[in-house]
């Protein structure tokens, strides 16, 4: 029933679990996954984008990866699966942003993790 086409949290066939704030560990995790869904004014346009940054707890920019879209699927929905190695971070407290821009409209929401050795 989870893999249902009406669960949001449905990538590529895969069912996704997010995390509720455990810390992410150095020593075991390769990389620091995200995913998100956009629901695009016009499903008819293509052309959407989104800008992915990683914040330090202070507000600085770690780094930040612009990134073309694809088209709405059937149910209009815009979704991205991605993942950006951990060896970087060093422990502490970071923020993921994603701003998606389409026809000159934007959105932005956060989601902070934390790193630990």
């Amino acid at each position: 029933s989870e893999a249902s086409g009406t669960n949001p949290l449905i990538s590529g066939g895969a069912v996704l679990y997010p995390n509720l704030g455990t810390p992410l560990s150095r020593a075991s995790a390769k990389a620091v996954g995200f995913f998100f869904t956009a629901y695009p004014g016009d499903r008819t346009a293509s052309g959407s984008k989104a800008t992915i940054e990683v914040l330090r707890a202070d507000g600085s920019a770690l780094g930040r990866i612009p990134t073309d879209l694809s088209a709405p699927d059937a149910q209009g929905r815009v979704q991205y699966t991605g993942a950006l190695p951990i060896d970087p971070f060093s422990p502490g407290s970071y923020t993921l942003k994603v701003t998606y821009a389409q026809g000159g409209q934007a959105v932005t929401r956060s989601a902070p993790f934390t790193v630990i050795e």
